[in-house]
C-alpha cells in the first residue's frame, strides 16, 4: 500500500511538472501528454485489430486516466503511443494492481503487424521487491522510435484508473527508499498525533481551569 501510495505521489508530480521530460537538457516526448483512447470492444487478442477498421472516434479521449464504466461486456481496450525523441532507447515500467484485472495483454505493432508484446510479461528486476498483485510490465522505446500500443483489460468490475509510466531509474528510486520512506511517514503520522493528543490536552485543561 505505501508503495503504490509513492507511486500515486510521483504520478501527480509528473503530471504536474514533468511534461515533456527534460533529461540531459533534451526534451523526451510522451505523445501529447499519453492521451488514452479507450472503448469497449470484442476483440479477444491482438491480431483482430486492424487501424483500417478501427474508428477510434467511438472511443473516449482522456489523458491519463481510463475507465470502464459497463460491467456487462468484459473486454476494456485502451490505445496509445509514446514518442522518444531521445538518441538513446528509453524503458519504462508499467505497474498495474494486478487485483483488478483477470487478464492484461499488451499489443505492439512488431514487422508493421499488431501482435502480443514481448515485453507484456511480469518483468523480474534484480533487487526489488514488489506484492504478487503489483505486477510490472516493461515498455522498451528505442531511440527516435514512436510506438503504438494496444492493452486489453478483462474486469467483472468498474474500473477508474491511472495509467502510469514510470522511467526505470524513478522506479527504482523509489524501491531503493522504499523502507526509509516508511520510516520518515511513521514517524511524521506519530508527531502528528502526539500534536494532536497535545492540543486536545490545552483545551481540555483551560476549560477545566476556566
Amino acid at each position: 500500500m505505501l508503495f503504490g501510495f509513492l507511486l500515486f505521489l510521483l504520478t501527480s508530480c509528473n503530471a504536474i511538472f514533468s511534461f515533456p521530460l527534460q533529461e540531459n537538457g533534451k526534451s523526451f516526448s510522451l505523445s501529447e501528454k499519453i492521451n488514452i483512447y479507450n472503448g469497449l470492444e470484442n476483440w479477444s487478442n491482438c491480431s483482430e485489430i486492424s487501424e483500417n477498421t478501427f474508428d477510434r472516434t467511438s472511443w473516449k479521449k482522456n489523458p491519463y486516466t481510463f475507465f470502464k464504466p459497463d460491467t456487462t461486456q468484459k473486454n476494456h481496450w485502451i490505445h496509445f503511443k509514446i514518442l522518444n525523441n531521445l538518441n538513446e532507447d528509453k524503458e519504462f515500467i508499467l505497474p498495474f494492481l494486478n487485483d483488478q484485472f483477470s487478464e492484461i495483454l499488451i499489443c505492439e505493432y512488431l514487422d508493421h503487424t499488431l501482435k502480443e508484446s514481448k515485453e507484456g510479461l511480469n518483468v523480474p528486476i534484480d533487487n526489488l521487491e514488489l506484492n504478487e498483485n503489483f505486477p510490472l510490465f516493461k515498455i522498451v522505446i528505442p531511440a527516435g522510435k514512436e510506438k503504438v500500443f494496444y492493452i486489453k483489460f478483462d474486469s467483472n468490475d468498474i474500473i477508474n484508473q491511472k495509467l502510469i509510466l514510470y522511467t526505470l531509474n524513478d522506479f527504482l528510486f523509489l524501491s531503493k527508499y522504499f523502507n526509509f520512506s516508511e520510516i520518515i511517514l511513521t514517524l511524521s503520522y506519530s508527531i502528528l498525533i502526539i500534536f494532536t493528543l497535545y492540543k486536545y490536552w490545552k483545551i481540555k485543561s483551560k476549560l477545566y481551569l476556566g
